[in-house]
C-alpha cells in the first residue's frame, strides 16, 4: 500500500489534465463553448474514461501484488484484500472527483494540480 498515494496524485493530476477544456483560452471559446451546447457531454465521458482506467490499474496491481505475496510470503485472507480493495477504490475516487471539481471552476491546471497535491498530501501523510 505504500505507492497508493503516489498513484492517488498521479491518476488526480491526469484526470486534471484531461478535464481542464479552459487550459487553452482560445480553444475553449471557439471549439468548446461554440460547438458544444452543454458541457457535461464533455466532461463526463472524460471523467469516466480516467476513472475506469485508474481503477483497473490499481485492481490489476493489487492482484499482482497479492500474487507475488502468496507465492513468496504466505496466503492473503480475502477478507483483508476486499478491505484493502474498497479503501483504494474510495480514496481514488475521491481525489479524482476533487480534481474534477476543481478543473471545472478554475482556468488553470497547474492550481488545480496544485490544490490536489496539496490535499493529498496533507490528509495521506497523516
Amino acid at each position: 500500500m505504500n505507492n497508493v498515494p503516489a498513484f492517488t496524485v498521479l491518476s488526480s493530476a491526469v484526470v486534471v489534465s484531461v478535464c481542464a477544456i479552459n487550459a487553452n483560452y482560445a480553444r475553449s471559446i471557439f471549439y468548446y463553448r461554440t460547438r458544444h451546447p452543454r458541457m457535461p457531454t464533455l466532461l463526463i465521458p472524460r471523467l469516466a474514461v480516467s476513472l475506469t482506467a485508474t481503477l483497473v490499474a490499481f485492481t490489476l496491481g493489487l492482484l499482482a501484488a497479492w500474487y507475488e505475496t502468496a507465492i513468496l510470503i504466505a496466503n492473503v485472507d480475502i477478507g483483508s484484500l476486499g478491505r484493502v480493495w474498497i479503501v483504494g477504490v474510495l480514496n481514488m475516487t475521491t481525489y479524482i472527483a476533487i480534481g474534477f471539481l476543481l478543473t471545472c471552476f478554475l482556468r488553470s491546471v497547474g492550481t488545480a494540480t496544485t490544490i490536489v497535491l496539496v490535499l493529498a498530501s496533507s490528509i495521506l501523510t497523516t
